[in-house]
């Protein structure tokens, strides 16, 4: 049987992030990472490279879309975004100023960073079973 540890709503927090991946590194075991990984947080670019090279470390290692994530691809491709409000499952809503630290932090990105996280969040995918 093959363990698996989980992890969810990092939120933003790269010292959270090297925590999880030092952990499951140690215990050997496959991550599974919940999502949510910027926002609220005090660094959430920081936060999604260390996800990145584990990642690319760990190629058996899964990372999911949270909803935060969504929010931040949804930004980028639309800036005007940011002041809207989100629907999730019809009657679910959510501002999408949320993301806003996260997706100044972002822009101050150079070109090449800004895409390698597009790339990494729009590869993520909503769900995993095991």
């Amino acid at each position: 049987m093959k363990l698996i540890l989980a992890f969810g709503d990092i939120h933003g927090c790269a010292l959270a992030a090297q925590r999880a991946v030092k952990l499951a590194e140690e215990l050997s075991v496959q991550a599974v990472f919940l999502g949510d990984y910027i926002d609220r947080g005090p660094s959430p670019m920081e936060t999604l490279e260390i996800l990145i090279r584990a990642q690319q470390k760990h190629p058996d290692w899964i990372f999911l879309r949270g909803n935060h994530d969504q929010m931040l691809i949804d930004i980028v491709a639309n800036p005007s975004l940011l002041f809207a409000i989100g629907e999730v499952l019809g009657d679910l809503s959510f501002e999408y100023t949320q993301s806003e630290a996260s997706f100044r932090e972002w822009q101050e990105l150079s070109e090449s960073q800004r895409e390698h996280i597009k790339q990494f969040l729009s590869s993520t995918p909503c769900y995993y079973e095991s």
